[in-house]
């Protein structure tokens, strides 16, 4: 490096020598001239300097880890529903209830069934069911109509409401009970509706 630029400056300082009395226009741009090769020269070496920290060894290694898949959380439903008049527990009758009209001491239920995929190691969800119409049950009949939801695994209660990955492909059946209080007086509650037009069911994920 220090024979590479003593070739290139030797030139310059003999000429500098040989007539350091004598000044002339020309002398004083080539003395600039000079200055500018001096500057560029300093800038190679200063290149050439940090261009050498990136010679370090280095190496790397790629492992395969392999792929994380995720779990599920869903519900289908299996059927569109029933309506059925259980007012006389042992011989239910399937109803329409757009045309069926309840009377005090009427009890009549909406099922449904649902198909579970449950899969997570970790997995614990909660089922439940709401009404989520306005005017569920009117003002007339609050004191007299009683409207309860409940989920099974085929007729069996779920426990605490809880599903985990082992209920994984099971169906659970929803059913919505309406009761129409047999005390009921004079005319309280004719030609009402109770509105059961959106039953949601829902599987919600909960962690501890």
């Amino acid at each position: 490096m220090g024979t590479f630029l003593a070739s290139i400056l030797t030139p310059f300082r003999s000429n500098s020598r040989a007539n350091r009395h004598t000044t002339t226009r020309g002398e004083k741009v080539n003395k600039k001239v000079s200055k500018g090769l001096f500057a560029a020269v300093a800038a190679v070496l200063l290149l050439l300097g940090g261009l050498g920290t990136y010679a370090l060894w280095s190496d790397s290694e790629t492992t395969d880890s392999g792929d994380v898949q995720t779990g599920t959380l869903d519900l289908t439903a299996v059927n569109a529903g029933q309506w059925q008049d259980v007012s006389n527990a042992a011989a239910p009758v399937d109803i329409d209830p757009a045309t069926f009209r309840m009377v005090p001491g009427d009890v009549l239920q909406f099922t449904a069934s649902y198909r579970v995929a449950a899969i997570g190691d970790n997995l614990t969800a909660r089922i439940t069911t709401t009404n989520q119409g306005t005017n569920v049950i009117p003002a007339a009949l609050t004191d007299w109509v009683t409207v309860t939801n409940t989920a099974t695994f085929g007729g069996a209660p779920i426990p605490s409401s809880v599903i985990t990955t082992a209920d994984n492909g099971k169906t659970v059946d929803v059913t919505v009970t309406v009761d129409f209080d047999r005390d009921t007086p004079d005319q309280v509650g004719i030609n009402s509706t109770v509105n059961l037009s959106q039953l949601q069911v829902t599987l919600q994920q909960e962690r501890a």
